[in-house]
C-alpha cells in the first residue's frame, strides 16, 4: 500500500508528463472547435467552466472540466455568431463515450493478467454479489 505522501508524487509527476507530452493536443482540438479570438470571450468561457464544474460538485454529479469548457466555447460561438466546426465537436464527444469503455477494457485485461498469469487473487464474488477485495 502507498502512502498518500507517495501517491501524491507520483499523480503529480505523471499529471505534469502528460500535460507536456500531450497537452498540446487537447489545446488543437480545441482550438479547432471554434475560435474564441477575444479578451471578453476568453474569460467568459473560463468563467462559465469554473462556475460549471463549481456547481456540479456541489449538487454532487460526477463532472469533467473539458465537458464544461467544450460547452463553454459552444456558447460563446452561439453568442457571437460564429461556427461551431462539428466535425471536431463530434470527435470530442465520441472520445467522452470511448474512454470509459476503453478505461473498462484495459482494465478487466490487467485483472485478467495479474489473475491468471501471475496467480494472484484480486477479488471474489461473495453470494451477495458484491466484490470484495482481498489483501
Amino acid at each position: 500500500m502507498l502512502r498518500f505522501r507517495t501517491a501524491a508524487i507520483l499523480c503529480a509527476v505523471f499529471v505534469v508528463l502528460g500535460a507536456v507530452i500531450s497537452g498540446a493536443g487537447a489545446s488543437d482540438g480545441l482550438g479547432k472547435l471554434g475560435a474564441v479570438n477575444a479578451l471578453p470571450g476568453s474569460f467568459t468561457v473560463a468563467l462559465s467552466a469554473a462556475l460549471t464544474v463549481y456547481t456540479m460538485t456541489k449538487w454532487g454529479l460526477p463532472v469533467s472540466t473539458t465537458q464544461a469548457v467544450v460547452g463553454g466555447i459552444v456558447g460563446w460561438n452561439v453568442f457571437s455568431d460564429s461556427p461551431t466546426d462539428l466535425a471536431s465537436l463530434t470527435q470530442i464527444a465520441g472520445t467522452w463515450v470511448a474512454s470509459p469503455i476503453l478505461g473498462a477494457l484495459i482494465c478487466f485485461v490487467m485483472l485478467f493478467i495479474v489473475q491468471n498469469v501471475f496467480e494472484q487473487q484480486v477479488f471474489v464474488l461473495s453470494s451477495n454479489s458484491h466484490a470484495e477485495t482481498k489483501p
